[in-house]
């Protein structure tokens, strides 16, 4: 049960911090605001694996390492993120929903590992359970339009590479059991250290905090705290333990469905038809995914 303990407390984390991603990536560039919360969260993970005396790995583990935290942070945090600035949260995250299932496909192809009949199903069911919120969404600001194609283009590419990532950190722990996560998380963020700098002088976007007001530095501080370093590091842990890695994404990609729930706390709106419906199939998902074997 304690992957998928773990992983709900990511999901909710990831729902506070989503809200804050949107207006950030509003007020300055993305990839400014990508370079902001990799440094806030290297320097806690870097703190963290110094306090534990836990800074080096095995030289056959670094290489997967690496290039997970290439294409599963720094390149696919540029795209989902893009998405979270131009079309919000609740529709960037029903679209990389589907990313439980490249992961089943991502391990089954590089390192052979399958998934049960009864996981899986629950697995489609979580993404059942998302398409009747989007259903629910329907009338409301956060439909899609054809002219978000784009967009949603740029987040379904954003979504495989995390996908490839989340493979890739899996079969890290998988050479390396006594890896931990704070440790694993410093040499994923490496490479965004390299990337991200490079697209800013791109795009020509200032690294400086100085023109930032001091509620813009408190939101980036405090979403990059529990949406990058906090999430991420309990996410890994999850990731770290022995169950299928595709499992534990199906249970974070419920984020939308807390987040639905906040907004009819906040608005103070009755839930519909839709709602209850994918309650139902999330309800199935979970029970599925723990009790299938």
């Amino acid at each position: 049960m304690m992957p998928y303990i773990l992983i709900t407390t990511a999901s909710l984390l990831w729902v506070v911090a989503t809200q804050f991603y949107a207006k950030i990536g509003r007020a300055i560039p993305i990839y400014r605001f990508n370079f902001y919360k990799t440094c806030i969260a290297f320097t806690l993970f870097l703190t963290g694996a110094l306090l534990s005396g836990k800074v080096w790995v095995k030289p056959e583990v670094l290489p997967y390492l690496i290039f997970s935290g290439l294409v599963g942070y720094a390149l696919a945090d540029l795209f989902i993120f893009y998405g979270f600035a131009k079309i919000g949260p609740a529709r960037t995250l029903m679209i990389t929903s589907f990313e439980p299932s490249l992961i089943a496909l991502f391990t089954y192809i590089f390192f052979a590992q399958s998934i049960t009949l009864g996981k899986m199903s629950g697995i489609f069911m979580v993404i059942l359970c998302l398409y009747f919120l989007a259903l629910e969404k329907k009338k409301s600001k956060e439909v899609f339009h054809k002219d978000d194609l784009k967009l949603l283009l740029w987040i379904f590419l954003g979504m495989n590479l995390e996908a490839l990532g989340t493979t890739f950190s899996k079969q890290a722990f998988n050479l390396d059991p006594e890896l931990t996560s704070t440790t694993a998380n410093v040499y994923r963020l490496l490479p965004a250290f390299i990337l991200l700098p490079l697209v800013n002088r791109y795009y020509k976007c200032s690294l400086s905090i100085k023109d930032l007001s001091f509620n813009l530095k408190r939101n980036i501080i405090f979403s990059s705290t529990i949406g990058t370093w906090l999430a991420l590091l309990i996410y890994l842990k999850a990731i770290a333990l022995p169950d299928h890695p595709a499992v534990i994404a199906a249970l974070g990609s419920l984020s939308p469905f807390y987040a639905s729930i906040y907004e009819h706390f906040k608005e103070k709106s009755l839930p519909n038809r839709y709602f209850f419906a994918a309650l139902l199939c999330m309800l199935m998902g979970i029970f599925l995914i723990v009790f299938s074997h």
